[in-house]
């Protein structure tokens, strides 16, 4: 009797056990099953080094860390007074979340195909003396950015040499002021980065639909997945005349619901066991479409997504780029969804550099860094074959592993193929610095300030870190009896 009365009492613990665990382990609130990085195959250490830079200031101004893997959240880190209910602006992403949209409205069939020609859906856009090339412009041309207007954003918009000047400073309609730029390349051939396009999407959207964009984008997309948000529209300019909802830039977003977006982007539309956006509209529109590697080095575009090149023989990585740091990065091959957000009034961010840190502590991308540095360092490698940006990155890499030596003599025998690049010249004084080296350390990292400023707002981060390291070593020369070294 007694053991009967001892296994059901067994039985009893163990089901409230599981149900205790269950509760630690799954957020109803967020929809995220809660795990911790070693866990999810980090090293422990070189992930909590990461975040401890971040805190320090390395990757410039972050306001927010958060990493799924395995579809399991593993970091959820605020910076710089920022918090968990604080919706962030995130500038560019915006364009990634319309792209959703346009999928959402071809599935409901409120809008036929990506082929449809904009003069068809915005008929009032024509003008009397159009240029008739412009009848064959589609929605697809506007997705990628393609549309072959003379455009350019190189520029901030205050700047009179940015074609978005004059909608801020001139009273009129803006969606029509878009359409009527000059055509300069065949549409669909060209790509150039131009945030009119995505703003008639949303006209697009409104008008296909009949319905506010943004009680559409609430109903099929933020409703579904907990989102709260907060959406500026064209009137924050004072001058506009249509009202829409800002969808080249002016959505605000919890960091928690970007992580959100990238989570269903990732499970091809599922969010909890529910199908969001169709799988086949999330395949077409983050699959390559059109090479923007003029705009950003090593770039493809999809539909209003970005898609970087493969390093150390990586699959591609998809994201969302939001201006100053915001990004989602779907990194399908480790099965890891990093969104960053930062602060813009600073404009100060380095989060390429920090996805690239986070990823090299995980243990099986180590793994393969690693082959790829044996590979490259081979004495049969051909230099032609891969990128000097590849080049860097092993580097850089080489360095956050603490494998100062490897980096010094890889820099050192690929020095010639850099002519001058502040990067290698950063990485190489970096791994001297971590090394004790620092007589060599100043050299290299005196170099690079000569050929950053700090004026350019994604290499602060850099130059801020080259100068502390300076500062350090400087002191432990003197320390040591050793002249203080100038910049």
């Amino acid at each position: 009797m007694k053991k009967i009365i001892y296994l059901i009492l067994s039985i009893v613990f163990l089901i409230q056990g599981c149900t205790m665990d269950s509760k630690k382990t799954i957020d109803n609130n967020l929809g995220f099953v809660i795990s911790t990085s070693e866990k999810e195959g980090f090293d422990k250490q070189l992930f909590n080094e990461t975040i401890s830079k971040i805190e320090k200031g390395d990757y410039g101004s972050l306001t927010s860390l958060i990493v799924i893997s395995n579809n399991k959240l593993v970091t959820e880190r605020y910076f710089n007074g920022w918090q968990r209910d604080s919706v962030h602006s995130i500038q560019s992403i915006s364009k990634s979340i319309t792209s959703l949209l346009i999928g959402k409205a071809i599935e409901l069939g409120e809008i036929s195909s990506v082929d449809e020609r904009i003069v068809d859906i915005l008929p009032e856009l024509r003008t009397k003396n159009m240029d008739l090339r412009k009848d064959s412009l589609s929605i697809e041309h506007y997705l990628t950015m393609s549309a072959g207007f003379e455009w350019s954003e190189r520029y901030p918009p205050m700047d009179k040499r940015s074609s978005l000047h004059p909608v801020y400073h001139q009273k009129q309609d803006y969606i029509q002021y878009f359409f009527n730029q000059p055509l300069i390349h065949k549409p669909g051939k060209v790509f150039e980065y131009n945030s009119g396009l995505s703003m008639t999407l949303g006209a697009i959207l409104q008008s296909r639909t009949s319905t506010e964009l943004e009680e559409f984008a609430e109903k099929h997309l933020f409703n579904p997945l907990g989102i709260k948000y907060k959406w500026h529209n064209s009137v924050i300019w004072k001058n506009d005349t249509n009202g829409l909802a800002h969808c080249g830039g002016g959505l605000y977003l919890r960091p928690i619901d970007m992580a959100k977006i990238g989570s269903m982007v990732y499970n091809k539309g599922v969010w909890n066991g529910k199908q969001i956006i169709s799988k086949k509209w999330i395949e077409e529109s983050t699959s390559p479409r059109i090479d923007a590697s003029k705009a950003k080095r090593y770039r493809n575009y999809a539909y209003q997504w970005w898609l970087y090149a493969p390093l150390f023989d990586l699959d591609t990585i998809l994201y969302a780029d939001g201006l100053a740091g915001q990004n989602i990065f779907i990194i399908k091959e480790f099965n890891t969804i990093i969104v960053t957000t930062g602060d813009i009034t600073k404009n100060s961010t380095a989060s390429i550099a920090l996805m690239y840190d986070l990823l090299a502590a995980n243990k099986k991308c180590k793994k393969q860094i690693m082959l790829f540095y044996d590979k490259v360092n081979s004495t049969n490698y051909i230099l032609d074959q891969f990128k000097s940006e590849e080049l860097v990155s092993v580097a850089q890499n080489l360095v956050f592993y603490g494998e100062n030596e490897k980096a010094i003599d890889f820099l050192n025998k690929y020095s010639d193929s850099f002519d001058n690049n502040w990067y290698y010249e950063f990485y190489l004084g970096k791994a001297y610095f971590q090394n004790k080296e620092f007589e060599q350390a100043l050299i290299h990292l005196n170099k690079s300030l000569e050929s950053n400023s700090g004026n350019v707002w994604y290499l602060k981060p850099y130059y801020n870190n080259a100068k502390e390291m300076i500062a350090i070593a400087n002191k432990a020369l003197i320390q040591n009896g050793v002249d203080e070294r100038e910049p």
